[in-house]
């Protein structure tokens, strides 16, 4: 799988899970032996985290999209949402209408508890912020944005990186 191109990462989810499906096999009779019991999945490395530089992050806010392609500029929204706002992606897709509380002095803020930590967060939502938001105004719908997977935009990061012709893949 290295070979591939996959993740350390990557690899160890995959590993790990055909080692509960030999498991699972095992307890249903399907197998007679525990296959990979003695076998261990080892911890993925830690990578230092990318950061976005401003000329990348212009270069993806204006790049042109293909038309025929609209849930490219969906995940690009996503993207540029979480880098307004500082919230995680799967924050960026649970936070419901719900967590935009109005201040006295017409201020919007998200108000929220993280996903991961559960801690209580307070983002001040910049204009940039509230017009993607306004972009995605769906009476029928709880959530802010439409929910795309992790896996869906991390795929469509890549292409709007190669287009946008960034210096580095963030994904």
């Amino acid at each position: 799988l290295d070979e591939k191109g996959f993740s350390s990462g990557t690899i160890t989810i995959y590993v790990s899970l055909f080692k509960k499906m030999c498991r699972i096999a095992f307890e249903r009779g399907l197998c007679k032996n525990l296959l990979f019991a003695h076998y261990r999945v080892g911890t993925p490395k830690v990578t230092t985290p990318k950061s976005l530089s401003m000329s990348d992050f212009i270069k993806i806010r204006d790049v042109e999209l293909p038309e025929d392609k609209p849930r490219l500029s969906v995940s690009r929204d996503l993207f540029l949402f979480a880098c307004y706002a500082g919230t995680a992606f799967i924050d960026t897709v649970s936070i419901t209408k719900a967590n935009v509380k109005v201040l006295e002095d017409g201020d919007k803020w998200l108000v929220y508890n993280r996903k991961k930590t559960g801690t209580l967060a307070r983002v001040k939502l910049l204009p940039e912020a509230l017009e993607l938001m306004a972009r995605y105004e769906d009476g029928a719908r709880d959530t802010l944005f439409p929910l795309l997977s992790t896996n869906r935009v991390r795929i469509d990061l890549i292409t709007i990186c190669k287009l946008a012709e960034t210096s580095k893949t963030y994904s």
